[in-house]
């Protein structure tokens, strides 16, 4: 379960899963590994005011770090009267995905919906964004991006679930091949028509992970839409309890407060952080890594990312 256990590690505590004293430019370590895109930003309403960046507004995988719009339209539907945070929703089995603890509860077990909001985010819960997305609808994820500030949002257009996305790529078919190279309208199709009947991955599959259509399926944002989705939604009481809730760091002292996702796959590796200073200035630092030809050390990755998101507090008094 190694590979499975790092993806989950990065998404939801990025600080206890690395470790400590990593020595010199960790910009300089990271593009070691592979192609380095980071922002460093100060909100200003609703904006991200530049600290430091490198290819800031340069499309990315986002991996899990999209699941910050599926909060969104959670926020959306809440403040339109369509959903309550107390709702409950019902576990189904062909909504089940990789990773989390819904996928253990019993089908026909409910959970509020902000239960699996927090599963969502903080332990990156591929089966609770999926019944989330279900919930909400698939038409309303792709709509809020624009709102929260995605420079691009038709790159994401059909917005596809963590379970299409672990099909499409780890069927023994042809289907991820032909969605790679198929217009918006045509992957609407084949979503609807084509991957309920495919059967999901085995855990061999999985476990043993091949880069494969890292810009070509899943959800891609740059830094800065990724900045600008965590200003969105920290403006939310509710989001912001959800995205401050557990988020572990090596430098309590320096951040009081942390919000926080992150998540990766095969050669990825993203992470958002919206941070609080001691005197109360606010921070997003957004990093991302992309190798395509090798599996990232994730370990030396958060280790990495982390002390460069440190680096804010220099750059802020300079």
């Amino acid at each position: 379960m190694r590979f499975v256990a790092l993806v989950l590690c990065l998404a939801a505590a990025v600080a206890a899963c690395g470790g400590g004293g990593a020595k010199g430019d960790p910009a300089e370590g990271l593009e070691e590994l592979g192609t380095l895109r980071y922002l460093i930003a100060t909100p200003l309403n609703g904006e991200c005011e530049v600290l430091a960046s490198q290819d800031d507004e340069t499309l990315l995988p986002l991996a899990s770090v999209f699941k910050l719009y599926v909060l969104g339209a959670l926020v959306e539907a809440v403040s339109a009267g369509r959903i309550t945070w107390d709702e409950p929703v019902t576990i189904r089995d062909e909504l089940d995905s990789l990773g989390g603890p819904t996928a253990e509860e019993e089908p026909g077990t409910t959970l509020p919906v902000r239960q699996l909001a927090l599963w969502m985010i903080r332990e990156s819960d591929n089966t609770a964004t999926d019944h989330l997305m279900d919930l909400v609808g698939r038409d309303a994820v792709e709509q809020i991006q624009l709102e929260m500030g995605h420079s691009e949002p038709t790159v994401n257009v059909p917005g596809i679930t963590t379970r299409e996305l672990t099909i499409l790529k780890w069927s023994e078919s042809d289907v991820g091949e032909r969605y790679s190279a198929a217009s918006p309208i045509e992957r609407r199709a084949i979503l609807d028509d084509e991957l309920a009947s495919l059967a999901f991955p085995t855990s061999e599959q999985i476990e043993s992970p091949v880069i494969r259509y890292q810009y070509s399926i899943g959800w891609f944002g740059t830094a800065g839409d990724a900045c600008r989705a965590l200003v969105w939604l920290m403006d939310d009481d509710e989001a912001r309890a959800i995205l401050t809730n557990r988020p572990l760091s090596p430098n309590p002292d320096l951040w009081p407060l942390l919000g926080f996702k992150g998540g990766s796959d095969a050669g990825i590796a993203t992470a958002a952080w919206w941070m609080q200073a001691g005197d109360g200035q606010t921070y997003v630092a957004v990093v991302s890594l992309v190798n395509e030809t090798n599996l990232l050390d994730l370990d030396k990755v958060i280790e990495l990312m982390t002390v460069l998101r440190d680096e804010t507090a220099t750059l802020s008094a300079e």
